[in-house]
């Protein structure tokens, strides 16, 4: 679908509003739906998920934009700074949920997850408002619709055939199969080990020094 359309950016501001409503929508059931904890985690799976799919529709018309207003040549630096300067945010928000998840700040469920939200979808919305600024080239389109079995065919062909492209496609299965278990290590932390639940935030902190460093 992506390909007949001229410019991409509109696919993804649209997906972006999407994930805007989306938080803001979970702030503010957050703050009303405290007393009522089975309605709010409806609610919360409902927008998580709904904002996440968003940003995975935005993630081709991304990339594509990103192959059209960026130099070959200059790519690899552009990605290593946005993941440069997003570990450095993310150190800063450690310390946040350090913070909030302290028994001893100044508040208590629902107001810290509360703020925590308001802070990330602050965080987004800058985000991806940004991005929606640029200016894409328009390009011609394809004169026909390729069909999904002919994607699959020519996904196949590069699969069997740029052996570099395919180990690198490997790597990141096995680095999105161990990302899985990596929300999990926090819940365990807390309630196997006992630690107390700030420390959630000193190990984001932590982990995001290490991702910084090796980047």
């Amino acid at each position: 679908r992506l390909q007949q359309l001229p410019r991409k950016i509109v696919v993804y501001r649209s997906a972006a509003m999407v994930r805007v409503v989306c938080w803001g929508l979970l702030v503010v059931s957050t703050f009303l739906l405290a007393s009522n904890p089975g309605w709010l985690l409806l609610l919360f799976f409902l927008f998580f998920t709904t904002s996440s799919l968003a940003a995975g529709v935005s993630g081709t018309p991304f990339m594509d934009i990103v192959a059209k207003t960026i130099p070959m040549g200059k790519r690899g630096r552009y990605f290593g700074n946005r993941d440069l300067l997003g570990a450095l945010s993310a150190i800063g928000a450690g310390y946040l949920v350090h913070l909030f998840l302290n028994p001893n700040f100044a508040f208590t469920f629902h107001g810290n997850w509360g703020l925590l939200f308001v802070a990330t979808g602050i965080a987004v919305t800058i985000g991806v408002a940004a991005f929606s600024f640029v200016v894409e080239p328009v390009e011609k389109t394809a004169l026909e619709q390729i069909t999904f079995t002919a994607q699959l065919r020519a996904a196949r062909n590069v699969w069997r055939g740029d052996h570099i492209y395919r180990r690198f496609l490997l790597t990141r299965i096995m680095l999105a199969i161990a990302d899985m278990a990596t929300p999990f290590y926090a819940i365990y932390a807390v309630k196997t080990l006992q630690v107390s639940p700030e420390t959630v935030g000193a190990y984001i902190g932590i982990a995001t020094l290490a991702s910084l460093t090796t980047n």
